[in-house]
């Protein structure tokens, strides 16, 4: 809303500037008001600049896009000759006004006549017809971009599902293969995850309280199928009320902690921290480097990736991210400015 405001009062100072362009040029402003030769030029200036407003908005969101979009040349020039026929009419109409024909017997004085008139309002027309085209161009540009950036979070959004989807079901397959009790638990949970996945992760932006009771539901259910060897620290401090966040926005990231920090031959701590403080988001996900498959072979990196790629999309001016990943450990460092 504010964005529209501010383009309403652009619009409007810009005309006001076109239209009183002879105030900020003419030699003696006073004569706008004392002269009648002077008033009557100030009068035409300003009709024939109301008339280029109209023909400016009537091109702009009427004219290009059903005409010159659509390749309807033909229609699109006919308009506009007929909007400049009826702006040189106005002009000689004015210019007639402002200078009478001379009585009977009397001189022609050659300095009259609307020729310069006619010249200083075409040029004007063929600005606003260029300035018309170029806001055009710009809008469709942006939108374009908007749309460009639509699909692409689209795009990342369905990778990062399905990903999180088939290492869910192995760990359930894992469970089921040792025929634990948990099974049915991890059903269950996997059921209300899938839910929050389907409907409310569908949405731009989600309560943080949902976003984080997602991220505890899933890392109960990674607790079901870890070894003894496993040592997971999950903690969550700070008010949540009243902020919101982009579904599935750093989830990869513990992902990526399960998936290539645990192993059953030797310790594998975890520590998840997340910290609300004010309106920023404080992540903090630590494991240690065990000897797995390489990253190149396992999809879990496409889960990382994608991440750092909505980030960048997402929160462009908004975050800083840490990455640490050493010999020894992997870890990662996000602050994020919520709203």
């Amino acid at each position: 809303m504010r964005s529209k405001t501010w383009q309403i009062v652009l619009h409007v100072l810009g005309w006001a500037v076109f239209i009183l362009l002879p105030l900020l040029f003419f030699p003696k402003p006073r004569m706008l008001f004392t002269d009648d030769a002077s008033s009557r030029f100030f009068i035409s200036f300003a009709v024939s600049g109301i008339l280029l407003i109209g023909f400016f908005y009537f091109t702009l969101y009427y004219s290009i896009p059903k005409f010159y979009l659509h390749r309807r040349y033909g229609i699109f020039t006919l308009i506009c000759v007929l909007a400049l026929a009826l702006l040189l009419g106005s002009v000689w109409l004015t210019e007639i006004a402002r200078h009478p024909p001379p009585p009977p017997g009397g001189n022609i004085n050659p300095g009259m006549g609307p020729l310069p008139a006619f010249g200083s309002a075409i040029i004007r027309f063929l600005v606003v017809l260029l300035f018309a085209f170029g806001l055009s161009i710009y809008s469709r540009w942006r939108r374009a971009e908007k749309e460009k950036l639509g699909a692409e979070l689209s795009y990342l959004k369905a990778q990062i599902n399905p990903h999180f989807l088939f290492n869910t079901l192995n760990s359930i397959y894992s469970l089921a293969i040792v025929k634990s009790d948990h099974t049915a638990d991890a059903v269950v949970k996997l059921s209300s995850i899938m839910r929050y996945v389907i409907t409310d992760a569908e949405h731009d932006r989600v309560s943080l309280e949902k976003e984080l009771k997602y991220v505890s539901d899933y890392i109960d259910l990674q607790k079901l199928r870890l070894p003894p060897s496993a040592n997971v620290t999950f903690t969550v401090s700070g008010p949540q009320a009243g902020l919101t966040i982009t579904p599935l926005i750093f989830v990869p990231f513990i992902e990526n902690a399960f998936k290539h920090g645990v192993s059953t031959e030797q310790e594998s701590p975890v520590i998840i921290d997340i910290s609300i403080i004010g309106s920023s988001l404080h992540l903090w996900v630590n494991n240690k480097k065990m000897k797995v498959k390489s990253a190149k072979t396992e999809s879990s990196g496409i889960g990382v990736e994608n991440t750092k790629q909505r980030l960048q999309l997402l929160y462009a001016e908004k975050h800083i991210l840490s990455v640490t990943d050493n010999e020894k450990e992997f870890s990662v460092k996000l602050v994020m400015k919520l709203k």
